[in-house]
């Protein structure tokens, strides 16, 4: 049995709900939780807000959201309670106030669920890997998302995006990720290797600021054609005047490709003259070296080894949490953090393997790169498009 202890939690929480729902009743039940699910629905919309007022700066944007949405979830239930006692002492016929006990135990059942696989898909790719290796292990809210419609989870995608401070989308649409095939460690010579010199050049670090989000974002990219530089779509979105850095410059850059459900953009940067990258076609074997460059956690160029796990196909969200979308990815053994978005996976020649998108919710040695071929399209309708494309708004 792969129950652990958030099962046992949620059972017992569920058989209290069940006889608070009893003695409440449906009346007062099913307002309680409009109340307290529409509460906290409004808490998840305003909590980036609330995150970004000066008071806040330094506390952890994960904690602002939770306390907001629990705060606004309890008001809302304490109120519409309110109005449910009220209504229910209205309510004399004996038959019927049975009726009412058993629904309201229902109702507040199905209530506690619902809240709880609200906050635990949120979590589940937080970078907090105690508590989202719960939840991913969770048999309760595994069979909650089973039967959620896809209508329904398009609720929880803002509180989702704010508690997930890496900023990475959802790489599968299950809560549990792949078990994957065992390789062995990466070869750590690999990040000083010669060839990381070699494409040294041509990695930069792209920067920008989502006011709509009130955000600083940073991310990875690399030259893979005349002033072109690929990157992940979640790096520049919501980003009008994004700007690339070239040794001790920025370059200002406008995005002409900008495709979501891939998660691939692409900047035309005026004056680049950094060498272009070759991308590796061929599919990569299982157990092959690579390394991951980039600027991770918006620090100075860093390699890291890594090693192919395999290919496969990964059936997730678009970055927007919205749309469901199959890509085509490398799942890779190796250190992959915030801000190496965007930056190429090579191969031992130098050559792009894939771009780097992704890591595990609950291993950050667990990394994914869309293949070279998933982003050929983008790249070349990159290479010759001029006009800049919306980026619509933050990830």
């Amino acid at each position: 049995m792969r129950g652990d202890l958030l099962d046992v939690v949620l059972l017992v929480a569920a058989l209290l709900f069940g006889l608070s729902g009893y003695r409440q009743g449906f009346v007062v039940g099913v307002l309680s939780f409009v109340g307290f699910l529409g509460g906290g629905v409004l808490g998840a919309r305003v909590a980036p807000q609330v995150a970004a007022i000066s008071a806040f700066q330094g506390v952890p944007r994960t904690l602002v959201a939770l306390v907001v949405v629990f705060a606004a979830a309890t008001l809302g239930q304490v109120l519409a309670t309110l109005v449910g006692g009220a209504l229910r002492k209205r309510l004399t016929w004996r038959p019927a106030r049975q009726v009412d006990a058993l629904a309201g135990a229902a109702i507040s059942v199905v209530s506690l669920l619902l809240v709880t696989w609200l906050v635990g898909r949120a979590v589940a790719d937080s970078p907090y890997q105690t508590l989202s290796s719960q939840v991913q292990r969770s048999v309760v809210i595994a069979a909650v998302d089973s039967v959620v419609p896809d209508s329904g989870r398009r609720l929880f995608t803002s509180l989702r995006n704010l508690v997930d401070e890496r900023g990475f989308p959802q790489v599968f649409q299950d809560l549990r990720r792949p078990d994957l095939t065992m390789v062995a460690p990466p070869d750590p010579a690999l990040a000083a290797s010669p060839v990381v010199t070699k494409v040294r050049p041509s990695v930069l670090k792209i920067t920008g600021e989502a006011r709509e989000c009130g955000k600083r974002i940073e991310g990875s990219g690399f030259v893979y054609a005349p002033e072109r530089v690929m990157t992940n779509a979640h790096v520049v979105a919501g980003v009008a005047e994004p700007m690339v850095e070239v040794g001790n410059r920025q370059l200002p850059a406008r995005v002409v490709v900008f495709d979501p459900g891939r998660d691939v953009a692409v900047l035309a940067v005026p004056g680049l003259t950094r060498p272009a990258l070759a991308f590796n076609t061929q599919t990569a074997t299982s157990g092959a070296g690579a390394v991951v460059v980039g600027y991770p956690q918006d620090g100075p160029f860093r390699p890291n080894a890594a090693r192919i796990n395999r290919e496969q196909s990964a059936v997730g969200k678009d970055i927007y949490g919205q749309r469901t979308v199959t890509r085509q990815i490398y799942a890779l053994r190796g250190l992959v953090q915030q801000g190496n978005s965007g930056g190429p996976l090579i191969d031992l020649q130098g050559r792009v393997y894939g771009v780097v998108f992704a890591a595990a919710a609950d291993d950050d040695t667990v990394g994914y790169a869309l293949t070279a071929q998933e982003v050929a399209g983008q790249a070349a309708a990159g290479r010759t498009a001029t006009a800049r494309v919306s980026t619509r708004t933050c990830d």
